[in-house]
């Protein structure tokens, strides 16, 4: 359980990596230079004006407007690719 958000980003700061749908975590994952694996819907929108900008990121995007379609499968293989470079 985290207390604050100061919990949460001191905890980002020491991953390798975050994986999330589209949240506020991933701003701060990206404020804290940490790679992202962003999970995002269709909506193209939403991805232009949320999308991490500063950090190693790979965004999934599903073909809907929800993150259920996106296969599991495909977010390990992206997570792997990150992890290795």
């Amino acid at each position: 359980q985290f207390e604050s958000i100061l919990d949460s980003t001191s905890i980002i700061q020491k991953s390798k990596i975050f994986i999330s749908s589209d949240t506020a975590m991933i701003h701060l994952s990206d404020a804290a230079n940490t790679p992202i694996l962003g999970l995002f819907s269709g909506d193209n929108k939403n991805l232009d004006r949320y999308k991490p900008f500063w950090t190693t990121h790979k965004i999934i995007q599903s073909d809907s407007l929800s993150i259920e379609n996106i296969d599991p499968e495909a977010v390990f293989l992206e997570y792997k690719k990150l992890v290795v470079n």
